[in-house]
């Protein structure tokens, strides 16, 4: 079993290695909140963590936001990004509202495109089903001469 010293020590270990990989490429905010979440980030604490989680953030903000904003293809997926933006904010204290706009308007304009896109394939749909009891009708008419007959 480790000393309490050996644990600290993995700890911190382990927090240098992360940080410097984010500080290196920036993150997604569900990686930065995965990373506040696991060691136990507080909005009170100040330090090395916070302010490197920081830049992490500025630097996806800067050179990543637009790509992911772009590439999100569901509702969920937008709601998550705002979740996690808004809880960065929240820890971190870090600037998040342009990207909270743009993601709020980002995802009302994707519902109201599947709203249109559900209205005109339900209207397609009822299209398709009128003509198919036309169809049956018309056969049954056929029938009825035939008993004629």
């Amino acid at each position: 079993m480790l000393a309490e010293d050996d644990v600290s020590w993995v700890r911190e270990t382990i927090a240098a290695g992360i940080l410097e990989d984010l500080n290196r490429r920036g993150a997604r905010p569900d990686e930065i909140r995965e990373v506040i979440v696991a060691f136990g980030l507080k909005t009170s604490d100040v330090g090395e963590m916070k302010a490197a989680l920081t830049r992490s953030y500025e630097r996806y903000r800067a050179d990543y936001f637009s790509d992911e904003l772009r590439g999100i293809n569901t509702s969920q997926e937008y709601e998550t990004l705002l979740d996690d933006l808004k809880f960065l904010q929240g820890v971190l204290g870090v600037d998040a509202e342009g990207p909270i706009d743009a993601v709020a308007t980002a995802l009302s304009e994707h519902e109201d495109y599947e709203s249109s896109y559900a209205d005109a394939h339900e209207d397609d749909w009822k299209e398709q089903r009128y003509e198919q009891r036309a169809t049956d009708a018309e056969i049954r008419d056929m029938f009825d001469t035939l008993r004629d007959i």
